[in-house]
Protein backbone atom coordinates (compact mmCIF):
# COMPACT_ATOMS: atom_id res chain seq x y z
CA UNK A 1 0.00 0.00 0.00
CA UNK A 2 2.72 2.48 0.93
CA UNK A 3 4.29 1.91 -2.75
CA UNK A 4 0.48 2.66 -4.13
CA UNK A 5 0.76 5.77 -1.72
CA UNK A 6 3.61 7.39 -3.28
CA UNK A 7 3.62 6.45 -6.94
CA UNK A 8 -0.39 8.58 -6.26
CA UNK A 9 1.93 11.54 -4.57
CA UNK A 10 4.52 10.94 -7.38
CA UNK A 11 1.77 11.87 -10.05
CA UNK A 12 0.30 14.55 -7.90
CA UNK A 13 3.73 16.39 -8.51
CA UNK A 14 4.06 15.39 -11.79
CA UNK A 15 0.93 16.75 -12.58
CA UNK A 16 1.79 20.13 -11.69
CA UNK A 17 4.60 20.84 -13.39
CA UNK A 18 4.42 19.36 -16.83
CA UNK A 19 2.25 18.18 -19.32
CA UNK A 20 -0.57 15.41 -19.58
CA UNK A 21 -0.08 12.23 -18.39
CA UNK A 22 0.21 8.98 -19.98
CA UNK A 23 -0.84 5.72 -18.02
CA UNK A 24 -0.63 2.39 -19.40
CA UNK A 25 -1.41 -1.06 -17.72
CA UNK A 26 -0.64 -4.24 -18.24
CA UNK A 27 -1.22 -7.61 -16.64
CA UNK A 28 0.00 -11.23 -17.50
CA UNK A 29 -0.84 -15.13 -15.76
CA UNK A 30 1.89 -16.46 -14.31
CA UNK A 31 0.25 -19.47 -12.96
CA UNK A 32 2.73 -22.60 -12.47
CA UNK A 33 1.95 -25.18 -15.29
CA UNK A 34 2.85 -27.99 -13.15
CA UNK A 35 2.31 -29.15 -9.73
CA UNK A 36 4.38 -26.60 -7.17
CA UNK A 37 4.70 -26.54 -3.41
CA UNK A 38 2.29 -23.30 -2.05
CA UNK A 39 4.12 -20.72 0.17
CA UNK A 40 1.87 -20.48 3.61
CA UNK A 41 1.16 -23.97 3.43
CA UNK A 42 3.72 -25.45 6.08
CA UNK A 43 1.51 -28.45 7.31
CA UNK A 44 0.88 -29.33 3.97
CA UNK A 45 3.47 -32.12 2.77
CA UNK A 46 2.91 -32.42 -1.19
CA UNK A 47 2.75 -30.35 -4.49
CA UNK A 48 -0.91 -28.35 -5.53
CA UNK A 49 -2.97 -30.54 -7.28
CA UNK A 50 -4.47 -28.29 -10.17
CA UNK A 51 -5.31 -24.66 -10.28
CA UNK A 52 -8.21 -23.22 -8.69
CA UNK A 53 -7.45 -19.28 -9.70
CA UNK A 54 -5.14 -17.73 -11.65
CA UNK A 55 -1.99 -15.91 -10.68
CA UNK A 56 -1.45 -12.72 -12.59
CA UNK A 57 1.47 -10.04 -12.20
CA UNK A 58 0.12 -6.39 -13.12
CA UNK A 59 2.09 -3.45 -14.19
CA UNK A 60 0.70 0.39 -13.88
CA UNK A 61 3.05 3.01 -15.64
CA UNK A 62 2.45 6.70 -14.88
CA UNK A 63 4.31 9.48 -17.14
CA UNK A 64 4.50 12.44 -18.95
CA UNK A 65 6.50 10.71 -21.33
CA UNK A 66 9.48 7.72 -21.34
CA UNK A 67 11.86 9.67 -19.43
CA UNK A 68 9.64 10.64 -16.27
CA UNK A 69 7.82 6.76 -16.03
CA UNK A 70 7.02 5.46 -12.84
CA UNK A 71 6.53 2.15 -12.72
CA UNK A 72 4.54 -0.29 -10.25
CA UNK A 73 4.73 -3.51 -10.74
CA UNK A 74 2.12 -6.27 -8.24
CA UNK A 75 2.39 -10.02 -8.57
CA UNK A 76 0.34 -12.65 -7.12
CA UNK A 77 2.97 -13.78 -4.46
CA UNK A 78 3.34 -14.01 -0.98
CA UNK A 79 7.00 -12.22 -1.43
CA UNK A 80 9.60 -11.64 -4.24
CA UNK A 81 13.01 -11.69 -3.33
CA UNK A 82 15.54 -8.70 -3.84
CA UNK A 83 17.18 -10.64 -6.38
CA UNK A 84 14.02 -10.90 -8.66
CA UNK A 85 13.34 -7.28 -8.23
CA UNK A 86 16.87 -6.46 -9.10
CA UNK A 87 16.99 -8.34 -12.16
CA UNK A 88 13.23 -6.94 -13.90
CA UNK A 89 14.87 -3.58 -12.83
CA UNK A 90 17.93 -3.96 -14.87
CA UNK A 91 16.20 -5.42 -17.92
CA UNK A 92 13.88 -2.65 -17.74
CA UNK A 93 16.34 -0.11 -17.60
CA UNK A 94 18.56 -2.24 -20.42
CA UNK A 95 14.90 -2.36 -22.82
CA UNK A 96 13.15 0.53 -21.79
CA UNK A 97 15.46 3.06 -20.13
CA UNK A 98 13.26 3.29 -16.68
CA UNK A 99 15.60 3.94 -13.93
CA UNK A 100 15.25 1.82 -11.13
CA UNK A 101 14.44 4.66 -8.87
CA UNK A 102 10.83 4.84 -10.95
CA UNK A 103 10.10 0.95 -9.98
CA UNK A 104 8.35 -0.63 -7.10
CA UNK A 105 7.21 -3.39 -6.63
CA UNK A 106 4.25 -5.18 -4.52
CA UNK A 107 2.86 -8.51 -3.85
CA UNK A 108 -0.64 -9.96 -3.16
CA UNK A 109 0.57 -11.68 0.02
CA UNK A 110 -1.18 -15.06 -1.05
CA UNK A 111 -0.74 -18.21 0.32
CA UNK A 112 -1.81 -19.77 -2.66
CA UNK A 113 1.07 -19.02 -4.68
CA UNK A 114 4.70 -20.67 -5.02
CA UNK A 115 7.30 -19.45 -2.49
CA UNK A 116 9.69 -18.08 -5.11
CA UNK A 117 13.70 -18.26 -4.86
CA UNK A 118 15.33 -16.76 -2.18
CA UNK A 119 11.76 -15.46 -0.41
CA UNK A 120 10.91 -17.22 2.96
CA UNK A 121 13.49 -19.83 2.96
CA UNK A 122 12.66 -21.28 6.53
CA UNK A 123 9.40 -22.64 4.78
CA UNK A 124 10.09 -25.66 3.10
CA UNK A 125 14.12 -25.54 2.62
CA UNK A 126 14.15 -25.38 -0.88
CA UNK A 127 11.51 -22.95 -2.70
CA UNK A 128 11.39 -23.30 -6.56
CA UNK A 129 12.91 -21.43 -8.82
CA UNK A 130 11.71 -18.04 -10.83
CA UNK A 131 11.01 -18.68 -14.03
CA UNK A 132 13.99 -16.48 -15.43
CA UNK A 133 16.22 -18.21 -12.78
CA UNK A 134 15.16 -21.78 -14.14
CA UNK A 135 17.23 -21.81 -17.45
Amino acid sequence: MRQFVLLLCFTATLSLHAGPLSIGTAKIDVTPQTPVRLCGYLARKAESEGVEQHLFARALAIGTDAKDACVLVTIDSTAISAAFADSVAARLNKELHIPRHRLTFSVTHTHAAPCLTGTLVNIFGQPIQAPEQAH
